[in-house]
């Protein structure tokens, strides 16, 4: 879960995560990052610029990464994302 109003807090959520995809237990496991906080339009970035930010593509090479945009506190996209990772794993 990533918060898409909180651009100090992104690098550390980038390096988390490559620092997690270095797991050998993990190499296989896809990835589901869920973008929180949609709703607060006027302060977030944008979906793109996150991507970008962690280096998205980077991991894509290696797994399966699936970016969904929700906001939790407005139930929006939860269960979507829910979804689409469930039906990745499936396919």
């Amino acid at each position: 879960m990533v918060d898409c109003t909180d651009k100090e807090r992104l690098p550390k959520a980038k390096n988390e995560l490559h620092r997690i995809s270095q797991d050998p237990a993990l190499a296989n496991v896809p990835y589901m990052i869920m973008i929180n906080k949609i709703d607060l339009a006027d302060k977030r970035m944008s979906t793109d610029e996150i991507r970008s930010k962690l280096e998205i593509d980077t991991l894509a090479s290696e797994r399966i990464v699936l970016v969904h945009e929700c906001s939790a506190l407005a139930n929006i996209g939860l269960w979507e994302g829910l979804g689409v990772i469930v039906t990745t794993i499936l396919e």
